[in-house]
């Protein structure tokens, strides 16, 4: 099970961090309390992608990694094994609730 290791408010502050501007101007539509764990399944779909590509940036990618990583039980790496990155492009925006879907892959 993919949980937070600390508060939202602390998440966001490690969010915010990430050297990229889209991802700073983005932060208060995408990163989203709730779900399952902590945060929404969307929310951690945003991040994932963001540590995925970067957005063709590989600072803000290694960043967002290291993010992931201190925010979550499981890793970066142990997600990108069991998530699909295409999926988690749409399901990043998905207006509907998609916890048990990604809580499935992601388990």
């Amino acid at each position: 099970m993919l949980n937070m290791n600390m508060s939202f408010e602390q998440s966001k502050s490690l969010v915010q961090g990430i050297p990229h501007g889209r991802a700073s101007n983005a932060i208060g539509r995408h990163w989203c309390s709730g779900g399952r764990s902590g945060v929404t399944a969307q929310s951690v779909c945003w991040l994932f992608c963001w540590a995925k590509t970067g957005q063709n940036s590989r600072k803000a990618a290694l960043e967002a990694r290291r993010v992931f990583d201190r925010i979550f039980s499981l890793s970066y790496e142990q997600v990108d094994r069991l998530l699909d990155h295409e999926w988690a492009r749409v399901a990043r925006y998905a207006p509907g609730d998609i916890e048990a879907e990604f809580h499935a892959m992601v388990s």
